[in-house]
Formats: structure tokens, C-alpha cells, sequence
């Protein structure tokens, strides 16, 4: 059994198969971001919306700026923080979520 085991568990009573692929944070962290995806995913159709959602609770809980990236076909190859990634699949729909970079304000 994997460490992902309980997370892919709850998520499977919800309906839901979760496969991390990658994963670079701490565990309450990864916890937040299936969850958040798998109610994301159940709420919104569109795949922007979800991460746009996913990246404004991110933002919120976990401090900005929170970057994420939600499809079926996609590549990537991104800089991160450190502590601060997660590569994983609801289903058939891939999740991409990292922190990088500063806010700057004007």
C-alpha cells in the first residue's frame, strides 16, 4: 500500500481515482490540493475554472502566488518553491499545482 493510500481511498468513496505522480509538498498540503480538486471538479465543467479555483484556495490557505494547470493533454516543465508541488490525476484529468515566484504590488 502506498503512502497515497488513505487520500486515493477517501477520494475513491467519493467516486473518484486519484493517481499522484508527483508530489513535493507535505502531506496536509497534498490532502488540500486532491480535495480541493476533486470538489472542483464536481462543481465546475470547465477545466479553467477549476484551476482558477484551485489556485485562489491555494492562494488563500497556503499563501500566494499559486499556480495551476488542469486538462487532459498538456506538458509542462516548471520552476518551483520548494515544498510547494503536486502532479496528480482525477480520473482521466490531470492537475498541476506549484508556487513560484513573488507578488509584486504597484
Amino acid at each position: 500500500m502506498s503512502d497515497y493510500a488513505s487520500i486515493t481511498s477517501a477520494a475513491q468513496s467519493r467516486g473518484k481515482q486519484v493517481d499522484v505522480k508527483l508530489v513535493e509538498m507535505k502531506r496536509d498540503m497534498m490532502d488540500d490540493a486532491i480535495n480541493i480538486a476533486v470538489d472542483a471538479l464536481s462543481m465546475f465543467s470547465v477545466h479553467q475554472d477549476v484551476a482558477e479555483y484551485m489556485k485562489k484556495m491555494f492562494d488563500k490557505k497556503h499563501g500566494a502566488p499559486w499556480h495551476c494547470i488542469v486538462g487532459h493533454y498538456f506538458g509542462s516543465y516548471v520552476s518551483h518553491e520548494k515544498d510547494s508541488f503536486i502532479y496528480f490525476h482525477v480520473d482521466n484529468t490531470a492537475v498541476l499545482l506549484y508556487k513560484s515566484g513573488v507578488i509584486v504590488r504597484g
